[in-house]
């Protein structure tokens, strides 16, 4: 604090905050799971104007307008809702954003929305998203500047199959995968001058363009990003040296956006194949400037092939129209080989192509392949 009237420097606060956990647990023999919790937390603190009576009326000082900005994400839980249509979600949002608003007292409009705090409400419409996509009971919004409780994800691993004898006489590996990860972010946390500025002898003051209520916050976005990769999958290596992977993956990604009131879904499935061999010991007989050298390596083979299905719709909230924005059909193949010629020298062959066709008309199917021998 400073007592000079010529003082004209912002004072500003920066914090930042990451906090990690781990944790394996193995309840059973031959299962082995990992849980990690993340959150993430940014807070910039700026304030200046520090001269300025605000009332002229009160003696000493005051306060003038901070400026704060936040943004944070947490590990969370969304699998209550992971295989609900994306037509139903964002009818539990407005429904929910309903709920939300009648728990405020006063007058309602005809589509029974409580006055000062309608759909478009930053403050109705955020709890009412995040109650949609967790699958929990809508209340009124807290604190948006709390980065709330990170919940753990985790990543399950069971090779247990193998005690099996049949099983155990055929594959030297069997493991049976399953993760689930999933983000919550908010973003763009200000506070609000128009909310500082109003007056609290003039109700009319209190309230913007659109005749919500002004919030002490302004938020700009809040999204979920989950993936179960995979929801499920097999890893398995058999006797004869013969690998083979598949994986079932499950994506989808939420954001709200508050500037323009819209609800970004973009949804995905993927299929993936591998398969891979060892040919042990492979002999190469080497015939250089009439030199014949022998080379004894292991030849390692792999072949990959994916399919993925996406596709991003865009809703206004406000008009109820969505739209398709974007999205594709992708078919991916990968082969390679590679042979080790010396202690300093890895032979690789490999091929890739990859198959894309958009789901909207203003792009083109595209082909793209890559191949050749690296060293």
């Amino acid at each position: 604090l400073s007592n000079s009237s010529l003082m004209n420097d912002a004072y500003s606060e920066l914090n930042n905050k990451t906090f990690t956990g781990n944790l394996q647990l193995m309840p059973a023999n031959d299962l082995r799971i990992d849980f990690n919790v993340l959150q993430t937390y940014s807070r910039n603190y700026i304030q200046g104007g520090y001269n300025v009576d605000a009332d002229a009326s009160r003696t000493g000082f005051q306060f003038s307008f901070g400026t704060e900005m936040i943004t944070y994400s947490n590990t969370a839980w969304s699998f209550n809702t992971s295989f609900k249509d994306g037509t139903a979600l964002y009818q539990s949002i407005k429904e929910n954003a309903l709920a939300i608003s009648q728990q405020y007292s006063g007058i309602r409009d005809r589509e029974g929305f409580t006055a000062g705090y309608s759909r478009s409400n930053a403050y109705i419409l955020i709890p009412a998203f995040q109650a949609a996509i967790e699958g929990k009971s809508p209340k009124k919004m807290g604190d948006p500047t709390k980065a709330g409780t990170p919940l753990p994800n985790w990543k399950l691993v069971y090779s247990g199959l193998r005690n099996i004898p049949i099983v155990n006489s055929m594959f030297s590996k069997f493991d049976i995968l399953h993760s689930y990860v999933s983000t919550s972010t908010t973003s763009g946390v200000q506070s609000s001058i128009d909310y500082y500025n109003r007056d609290l002898n003039n109700s009319e003051t209190a309230f913007d363009s659109n005749g919500n209520r002004y919030n002490p916050y302004t938020i700009t976005q809040v999204g979920y990003v989950e993936a179960f990769y995979p929801l499920v999958g097999f890893d398995v290596t058999m006797r004869n040296n013969m690998q083979f992977r598949f994986n079932y993956n499950r994506d989808r990604t939420y954001m709200l956006g508050l500037v323009n009131t819209t609800l970004t879904e973009e949804l995905g499935t993927e299929y993936v194949v591998g398969y891979g061999y060892i040919l042990k010991d492979l002999k190469i007989r080497l015939n250089y400037q009439g030199k014949t050298r022998n080379v004894k390596s292991d030849l390692n083979m792999r072949a990959d092939l994916s399919m993925r299905d996406s596709k991003t719709t865009i809703t206004n909230i406000l008009i109820d129209d969505s739209q398709i924005t974007g999205g594709q059909k992708i078919f991916s193949l990968k082969l390679s080989a590679d042979y080790n010629m010396s202690q300093n020298l890895n032979l690789k062959f490999f091929y890739d192509q990859m198959m894309t066709k958009y789901k909207i008309s203003t792009a083109f199917p595209l082909s793209t392949i890559r191949a050749g021998i690296t060293a």
